[in-house]
Parts: structure tokens; sequence; C-alpha cells
């Protein structure tokens, strides 16, 4: 995962993943505060900049 990818956020539940998935553009990738932190990256959405946690993410379209 690389900034300009397009991702796809599967929120986890305890039934498997939510229907309710956003996708947007890998814009910045953020480092863990510490070695317990997830590691995000910021993505542009129709909704504005969000942090979403990389292992929760699926890459939908490379950049190259």
């Amino acid at each position: 995962m690389k900034v300009g990818d397009m991702v796809k956020h599967r929120i986890p539940t305890a039934l498997g993943y939510a229907e309710d998935e956003d996708t947007g553009v890998v814009v910045e990738i953020l480092n863990a505060t510490d070695a317990k932190a997830w590691k995000k990256v910021r993505v542009l959405t129709e909704k504005g900049l969000e942090d979403w946690i990389i292992q929760f993410c699926e890459v939908v379209n490379e950049s190259r």
C-alpha cells in the first residue's frame, strides 16, 4: 500500500465484516506512535479526510 492507491475499508464485526464499506485514496501513511499502536493511513473519501487502520484496508486499484 502506498500514497495514491485506491483502498476499501472493511470494518470487522463479531460476525465477519460490515456491509458498509467505504473507499478512498491514500494521501499519507501515518507512523505508529509506539509499538502497540495500530499503523494507520490518511484517506481522502467523499466525507473528507479520515484515518483508517491499515490492517482493515484492501487495495482496490494501485497507482503506478
